[in-house]
């Protein structure tokens, strides 16, 4: 039987904003990554509670 995985994607997604905030508090230029961490963390929450109402 095969595991349930839905939001095992999210978690990717929450490591690779991690990753991206993580280089840009290094002084590595992100010139593409303009968001701030807050509005980051509550589209993550938001999608993931949307995904798990699925």
């Amino acid at each position: 039987m095969k595991k349930d995985c839905g939001p095992c994607w999210m978690s990717w997604v929450v490591l690779i904003a991690g990753i991206l905030y993580l280089l840009q508090d290094w002084g590595m230029a992100l010139d593409f990554w303009k968001f701030e961490w807050y509005t980051v963390a509550f589209v993550l929450w938001g999608l993931c509670g949307v995904m798990r109402n699925k």
